[in-house]
């Protein structure tokens, strides 16, 4: 854990992001599963010692309810606000609006203000920056900090122009693309956004920024220079970090973002002992845990909190969300997995879907086709074809037929059923909920059970078989005298 050398952070989340096209807020968009409200929070939370502040605007409702989940997750022990830019006015406005939230203006402390819009913004970079600032001899050290980074193709950021006169090659102003000469745009070192100053110097000099430039907007980028016309120094650290770094501004540039974070996050697993059979085609959440000696097929998608736990083979086009997988698990081909937990040696698939809150225990074999709804599967249990098993409890060495149904729906309320252990339920069987079969009990095929069936039993709900001798001669008969034909 780095140390918290700040005392306050402000997370700049009130734009629309217009040209994201969409009615969702933008940094309530997602990279590897998280939004990029959360993995903003994220990276400026261990360094902040008392409070973050969030700035939003549009979606003011919906941001406000993701950071109430975000505050939940993450069970930070530091104060998070949000406050309300009701109008987009700048960078400049929204710091400003940001320090109207905070709950204790401390005149001495240092505060961070940071940019909502970097979805791979990351812990280490920003603790790096913090540090390198915080950490410098007195006579050195400046009431304003920018973090930069150096890129082969700046076009659309705003250039850093340093004093080249000063000793320490000073920043003398940030300059926007829109607003920049020719000469600045050959300019390689960008602003990031993110800005390390104290809280004095923000106190002193937002209110004084005016909307003299190309978008009549107050930016927080003319904070600089009004500080250096008063003598005092501003900095800047070049971080090499730059993918951490990198705003989005478009749907199409938070996709080329996400494939190149998700080489390198499939890079590391495969580091680490997994197995990832395509790396075009396989996804993996932040949040999601995969052990070494897993194997991941080709077209894999594994989301949320989800643990695949070692030795366990995802035979490919399988979908894992919040779900524990267990070790040495088979789950073949074209499999569901939503918010379940599966033990130990289970095979499943291919073409199953198990749902939420079903449960199946060490060596469960669950066969194609067959589908569980808030199931608990006791061990060595089998459905190996065509089934749907909702809201019941199975135990041990219950074997279950092909084409069972459980008829958990009456219309109006669900209905559970107990299924014990060492029962044998023939195919083609539909039980009837609520209803309690017995230890060893037997289930003839083709039965309709709406009655328990008791301990070692037969249960038989069928109509008896009548046969017709003769009966399909004299029907062809019929119809041949029908039709005219001999």
């Amino acid at each position: 854990m780095p140390e918290k050398n700040i005392l306050y952070a402000i997370i700049l989340a009130a734009g629309k992001g217009t040209r994201f096209k969409s009615d969702l807020p933008k940094v309530l968009h997602r990279i590897g599963g998280r939004t990029l409200l959360e993995q903003t929070v994220r990276a400026c939370a261990p360094i902040t010692k008392q409070e973050i502040v969030v700035v939003a605007g549009f979606g003011f409702e919906l941001v406000s309810k993701e950071l109430e989940i975000i505050k939940e997750k993450l069970k930070l022990d530091l104060k998070i606000s949000i406050v309300k830019q009701t109008e987009q006015l700048g960078t400049g406005h929204a710091a400003l609006v940001g320090l109207s939230g905070i709950s204790e203006n401390n005149a001495d402390g240092s505060l961070l203000v940071v940019p909502g819009d970097c979805p791979l913004l990351s812990e280490a970079t920003i603790s790096e920056f913090v540090s390198c600032e915080v950490n410098k001899a007195e006579a050195t050290k400046a009431s304003f900090s920018i973090l930069t980074v150096e890129l082969d193709n700046p076009f659309g950021f705003g250039r850093i122009v340093r004093d080249s006169s000063t000793t320490a090659n000073l920043v003398s102003k940030i300059v926007e693309e829109k607003d920049c000469t020719a000469e600045q745009k050959k300019i390689t070192e960008i602003n990031t956004g993110v800005v390390l100053s104290t809280l004095a110097a923000l106190k002193e000099y937002l209110p004084k920024l005016g909307t003299n430039n190309s978008q009549s907007e107050y930016y927080l980028t003319d904070v600089p220079e009004l500080l250096i016309k008063d003598n005092k120094s501003v900095s800047a650290y070049i971080t090499k970090n730059k993918l951490s770094v990198r705003g989005v501004n478009s749907r199409l540039e938070l996709s080329v973002l996400e494939s190149e974070w998700r080489q390198e996050h499939l890079s590391a697993l495969a580091l680490s002992g997994v197995t990832i059979e395509s790396f075009a085609n396989t996804f993996i959440d932040l949040d999601a845990v995969v052990e070494p000696d897993v194997f991941i097929g080709a077209g894999t998608r594994i989301y949320g909190k989800s643990i695949i736990k070692s030795g366990s083979i995802l035979e490919g086009d399988t979908l894992i969300r919040d779900s524990v997988i267990g070790q040495n698990c088979n789950i073949r081909l074209g499999s569901y997995v939503d918010s379940a937990v599966l033990e130990n040696n289970i095979a499943i698939g291919p073409f199953c879907h198990i749902r939420p809150k079903s449960h199946l225990m060490n060596n469960v074999k669950i066969g194609n086709f067959v589908e569980t709804k808030a199931a608990l599967l006791h061990e060595g249990v089998k459905a190996n074809h065509l089934a749907y098993l909702g809201d019941l409890e199975i135990g041990a060495e219950t074997n279950i037929g092909a084409g069972t149904i459980v008829c958990n729906y009456d219309g109006t309320h669900k209905h559970r059923s107990q299924i014990s252990s060492k029962v044998f339920i023939g195919s083609n069987s539909t039980l009837i909920s609520p209803v309690e079969i017995g230890e060893g009990a037997y289930v003839a095929a083709g039965s309709v059970i709406n009655q328990n069936v008791p301990s070692g039993a037969l249960g038989v709900g069928r109509s008896k078989q009548v046969n017709k001798e003769g009966w399909a001669s004299r029907k062809r008969k019929a119809e041949n005298k029908s039709t005219g034909n001999k």
